[in-house]
C-alpha cells in the first residue's frame, strides 16, 4: 500500500468511525493530540503526508514532501471529507417530539398534541437527529416516513414513556394510598410490639404489608435500607425525622437463684463485687445499654453480650446482674429488681427519612406505632413519668 493509499485509509477511518483505528495498516501512524479528546493525527512518515483533525473541524492536510500531482489527486477525496461530528447525548424531551410526530403523522399534528408551535417541533427534531448522528424522518411535501433509525428510536422512546408512566403511578400511589410494603428495622426485643402494631393497622389498611428486621445495627435510612426504624436514641442527622413514641424504664435485675446464692448488692457502689452482664460497645448509643459499664468499677467477673434477649437469659440463669428494660424483665418471673429506683429512663423514637414524610404507608406505620406505645405506656415504665433522662 502506497503512502497516499495509507493516508486515504486513515481518512476512511475518520469518515466512518471518527476515531483512529485500533489496528491501522503498517506504516500508518496514529496518535491522539492534546488539544482535545476528539483531536488526533494520522500520518505516513515515509511519504511526508500528515492528516490532522479536530472534532467539529474539517480535516487539515500537511504536505511536507507532497508533489503537486499527488496533492491534486487527493483534492477530490478531501473535498468530500465530512467534518467529524461531536455527538451529544439526546435530550429526553426530544424523544417526545419524535413520538408525537410518529403518532400524529405531521408536524402540525405533533405541535397540536404537544401544545407548542411547529417551528419548535422542527427545531427539536433537527437537534435530535444531530445528537444521534442519523436521519430519523424522511420528509415529503405533505407526508413523511420514519427511517430504520427513526423506528428504532421510536421503540426506545415508547419504552421510556411506559417506564416513566409506571414510575409516576407508583410514586403517586405511595404518596396517596396506604398500600405496599413498609420495611421496619428495630431492636429484636421490640419485634413483638412492632408486629402487634402492624397487625392493628392492617385491619384498617389490608393492602399494607409489614416487613420487619430485628437487629441492633443502625440502618442507613438515607440509603433506603429501611422505611422506618425504631431507635432508643434521637438521631442527629438533619435529614431524619424523629417522632417520640414513649419512655422506657431500665432497672438492674438479678435472678432469685442469684439472690439466694450470693445475696444482692445494697448500693451501686457494691456492684464491682458481683458478677455482671454488660453489652458490646456498638450498642452503647443507648444509655441504658452502657449503664452497667459506667458503674462496674473494677469488677472482673463480666459476661459481655450483643443482644438484649441473651442478656435476659444470662441474668435469669443466675450467672450475673444486668441492666434491662422493664418490659423485658416483666415477662420473666424468675427475675427480681436489685435496687428500688430505675437505673435510667430512655426514650423510644420512630425515625424515617425526611423524603418519606408524605408517603402514606410510612405515615400509617408511624401513627400505628404511636398509638400502640401510647396505649401500652404503663408496660414500658415502672411508673409513668418516674424519671426523665434529661435530669441526669
Amino acid at each position: 500500500m502506497g503512502g497516499l493509499d495509507r493516508l486515504q485509509t486513515g481518512l476512511d477511518f475518520l469518515q466512518t468511525g471518527a476515531r483512529p483505528s485500533p489496528s491501522p495498516p503498517n506504516d500508518l501512524h496514529q496518535r491522539r493530540l492534546p488539544s482535545s479528546d476528539d483531536a488526533f493525527q494520522i500520518a505516513t512518515p515515509r511519504t511526508g503526508l500528515e492528516l490532522r483533525i479536530d472534532g467539529g473541524q474539517r480535516p487539515r492536510l500537511n504536505r511536507r514532501r507532497l508533489s503537486a500531482r499527488a496533492a491534486q489527486s487527493l483534492r477530490g477525496g478531501f473535498a468530500q471529507a465530512v467534518t467529524v461530528p461531536r455527538l451529544m447525548e439526546p435530550e429526553w424531551s426530544d424523544l417526545r417530539i419524535l413520538l408525537a410526530l410518529s403518532r400524529a403523522g405531521s408536524v402540525a399534528g405533533a405541535a397540536r398534541a404537544l401544545a407548542v408551535d411547529q417551528s419548535t417541533v422542527s427545531r427539536r427534531l433537527t437537534a435530535l437527529e444531530e445528537s444521534v448522528g442519523a436521519r430519523l424522518i424522511l420528509r415529503g411535501n405533505r407526508e413523511f416516513s420514519l427511517t430504520a433509525e427513526g423506528r428504532a428510536m421510536c421503540t426506545a422512546a415508547e419504552s421510556i414513556e411506559a417506564a416513566v408512566a409506571e414510575a409516576t403511578r407508583t410514586v403517586r400511589v405511595a404518596k396517596l394510598e396506604v398500600a405496599g410494603t413498609v420495611r421496619v428495622s428495630c431492636p429484636a426485643a421490640f419485634v413483638p410490639h412492632v408486629l402487634a402494631a402492624l397487625a392493628a393497622v392492617r385491619e384498617k389498611y389490608p393492602a399494607l404489608v409489614g416487613e420487619v428486621s430485628g437487629a441492633y445495627r443502625t440502618v442507613d435510612l438515607a440509603k433506603g435500607e429501611a422505611d422506618v426504624a425504631l431507635r432508643g436514641f434521637r438521631p442527629t442527622e438533619p435529614d431524619l425525622v424523629a417522632r417520640k413514641l414513649g419512655d422506657i424504664s431500665w432497672r438492674v435485675y438479678g435472678s432469685r437463684g442469684y439472690a439466694k446464692a450470693r445475696s444482692l448488692p445494697k448500693t451501686i457502689a457494691d456492684l464491682p463485687n458481683h458478677s455482671l452482664v454488660v453489652y458490646a460497645a456498638p450498642m452503647h448509643t443507648v444509655p441504658g445499654l452502657r449503664w452497667m459499664d459506667e458503674h462496674r468499677g473494677e469488677a472482673t467477673q463480666l459476661t459481655r453480650v450483643d443482644n438484649l434477649e441473651i442478656a435476659a437469659d444470662v441474668v435469669e440463669s443466675g450467672a450475673g446482674l444486668g441492666c434491662l428494660p422493664c418490659f423485658i424483665a416483666a415477662k420473666r418471673s424468675e427475675m427480681v429488681p436489685v435496687f428500688d429506683e430505675p437505673a435510667w429512663t430512655s426514650q423510644i423514637y420512630c425515625v424515617f427519612h425526611e423524603s418519606a414524610r408524605d408517603t402514606a404507608r410510612v405515615r400509617a406505620a408511624s401513627d400505628a406505632f404511636a398509638s400502640y406505645f401510647d396505649a401500652n405506656a404503663d408496660g414500658f415504665l415502672v411508673s409513668r413519668g418516674l424519671l426523665d433522662s434529661d435530669d441526669h
